[in-house]
């Protein structure tokens, strides 16, 4: 197949943020297909021509459009980047040949130029949805404007009409989706990949007394972060020997470095590593012990959140402690892989923290049990051949469709 993946967000290893889109475009490439990604160049500064370029990464094809873009620009500045680049990768890949076209959120203007190179082509969408908009962002408070989220709605309903079949990342995803109207047999569930090579063999237990505990991500509103420097205040007011590595950026890190360190935590119970790229995160999963994901308290977001950190974890061999309860979490503590913390209360949840890590035979277990739950689950070799078979199905039925019409 020539496949045409639309991704605004798009990562290489050597960037940092999740690169889902690689792993899965790479192994395509891999199995014979053809695929070009479009996708934008982010960094302030940087191509100021704001011309289109070109790279190959792995075999594929990548076309970059500079539209700069951060987690500190105001949501107008976010809106603007989301429909210059909409508008200018519709031209793009209507431009190119391909037998399928997919696309994945967020955002949830990447609908645009998929149903637009759909029509001009004349050839079947995949629409990946990886979180839920609008409907987040409205529970959150952030799209508050009536006009606009009548907009965004409408667009989201466009999305999913146009698209000959959509892919939901988590089984509560699915659902939601299909309460929307949208057939269940039109939704298929692929979760996102855990990459056991990337990470060398799990190590074991350290010996020492001090545990480290791994935080990866954003350090937006949406992720809850704050969390993180009241757990490290308990750590320290506990005397608990426990240690949290940040690794990421946004726009809460500075205020919480700022708490940390009126607390009298910054170095000694938390530290902040900034961002780094994708490839040198194997790195922190191989020295920690567990790690840690945090959410806002919106329900609607923890409920269906699908964090790459998680599988990361999984694929490193470690535990994961989550201060929610969702789709993930309750999957790690049901296969024995992680442990539901309370939001509410970090002092009871750092001690739970401890008594988990503190317990070398249950670490050791449960770190076992991540790796094999990535092996077998999880791998990103066996979830891009159900991403495979479902462009090849779509692209067969569309040819199908073509091939009956009356002449």
């Amino acid at each position: 197949m020539r496949i045409i993946y639309l991704h605004q967000y798009f990562n290489t290893p050597e960037m940092s943020g999740g690169t889902r889109s690689y792993e899965m475009a790479r192994r395509l490439v891999a199995n014979g297909h053809e695929v070009h990604i479009i996708t934008s160049w982010r960094e302030l500064g940087e191509r100021a021509d704001g011309e289109w370029f070109k790279t190959e990464e792995a075999g594929i094809r990548v076309h970059w459009l500079p539209v700069p873009y951060n987690n500190a620009m105001s949501y107008r500045e976010r809106i603007q980047a989301f429909f210059r680049f909409a508008w200018q990768a519709a031209r793009k890949a209507a431009s190119l040949p391909a037998d399928v076209i997919f696309a994945t959120s967020t955002p949830l203007t990447i609908a645009i130029p998929a149903a637009y190179a759909k029509w001009r082509h004349n050839i079947p969408m995949v629409f990946e949805v990886r979180d839920l908009w609008p409907d987040v962002p409205a529970a959150m408070g952030v799209l508050k404007n009536r006009t606009l989220l009548k907009a965004a709605k409408r667009l989201e309903l466009f999305a999913y009409k146009s698209a000959n079949h959509i892919i939901a990342l988590t089984p509560t995803m699915r659902d939601f989706i299909s309460g929307k109207g949208v057939p269940l047999e039109k939704i298929s569930t692929i979760p996102n990949i855990s990459n056991p090579e990337s990470f060398p063999s799990h190590s074991n237990t350290t010996s020492s007394d001090q545990k480290n505990l791994l935080y990866c991500g954003n350090l937006g509103p949406a992720h809850g972060p704050e969390y993180l420097v009241e757990l490290a205040k308990e750590f320290r007011r506990q005397n608990i020997a426990i240690h949290i590595t940040v690794i990421g950026d946004g726009k809460l890190r500075e205020s919480m470095e700022a708490d940390a360190a009126q607390a009298g935590s910054l170095n000694e119970t938390i530290r902040f590593q900034g961002k780094v790229p994708k490839g040198d995160v194997p790195k922190f999963y191989t020295e920690c012990d567990a790690s840690i994901m945090t959410i806002c308290d919106c329900e609607l977001l923890y409920r269906h959140s699908v964090q790459n950190k998680f599988f990361d974890s999984l694929a490193a061999g470690k535990p994961v402690f989550a201060n929610y309860s969702g789709w993930a979490s309750e999957l790690a503590e049901r296969e024995g892989v992680g442990l539901i913390i309370d939001r509410e209360n970090p002092e009871q949840a750092a001690l739970r923290i401890a008594d988990f890590m503190g317990d070398s035979e249950k670490l050791q277990k449960s770190q076992n049990a991540a790796r094999e739950l990535a092996e077998s689950q999880f791998h990103a070799n066996k979830l891009v051949d159900d991403l495979e078979a479902i462009l090849l199905r779509v692209t067969r039925d569309s040819d199908k469709s073509v091939a009956a019409a009356p002449k």
